[in-house]
Order: C-alpha cells, then structure tokens, then sequence
C-alpha cells in the first residue's frame, strides 16, 4: 500500500517529525530566438515577407487577416535578442491565456514588421493540431491571433 506524499507530510507534522525530502530538478527557463537557420522560422518569414510585399488577391486577404501594413519584403526581420523574444513569448503566452514552461528553452519565432508590427509564434505551441501566430502593435497589443 502507498502513502501519498501529502498524507506522509501531514503525518510527519502531526507526529512533529521532519518531513522526508523531496527530490526536485529545477532548471532555469531561457528563451532563444528562432531565425533563418530555424526551417520553420524561415518558412514563416518567407511567407510574412510575400504576404506584406504581395499585390494579388490572396496577399491582400492575408495581409488584412493578420493585420499587416504593405511593405517591402526586407522589412520582415527577425528579432534577435533573447530579451526582446522573451518580452514576445511573455505576450504570446498572455493573449493565449496559457502560461510558459517554467523551465528549459523556450524557442520563439519573432518577426518585425516594418517599424510597428510583431508576428510572433513559439515553437512547439499548438491549439489542436495547428500553430498559432499572433501579431502585435509595437506596444505589444493583440491585434490578430491567426491559427493554421
């Protein structure tokens, strides 16, 4: 018969004996920027890039669903810094209502938009089977949640 560890713990109080130690692994949670050596980073900006450059029907529908301006193609950028993928995934996670893992590496798509606009997904995040892409203003507010 198996007692639980909260009963064990409750009865070494009330015994007023030590409670036996519980082994634990705590690892501290970083965030990586994903970028173009990442094939599903790349993927994305690919596609960001045509959609915001793109004068055809579809681009023009896309662009509106994911409420992106009209720019050229180089101004889809990856953001680099571990701090500025960290505040992505803080809002990322935010708008989803989910909250991280709390530890090991949390990979995270970001892409800058011409000077007011953030796409931003994480890698291994899914809402059933497909993969949410959210974009932001350059205050960090939801303005899309584009899942597919």
């Amino acid at each position: 018969m198996s007692i639980s560890k909260f009963r064990l713990l409750t009865l070494a109080l009330v015994v007023g004996c030590a409670a036996p130690p519980v082994a634990t692994t705590v690892s501290a949670q970083t965030y990586q920027c994903a970028t173009a050596t990442n094939d599903e980073a790349s993927g994305l900006q690919t596609y960001i890039a045509s959609v915001v450059a793109g004068s055809d029907s579809a681009s023009i529908q896309d662009r509106a669903q994911y409420q992106l301006p009209v720019t050229t193609a180089s101004k889809v950028v990856f953001l680099t810094r571990a701090s500025d993928c960290r505040t992505a995934a803080q809002h990322f996670y935010t708008a989803l209502g989910t909250t991280p893992p709390t530890s090991g590496t949390i990979v995270v798509i970001a892409l800058k938009v011409a000077s007011n606009r953030y796409v931003v997904t994480v890698v291994g995040v899914n809402v059933g089977e497909f993969t949410p892409a959210l974009t932001f203003d350059s205050k960090w507010k939801l303005l899309a949640n584009v899942v597919g």
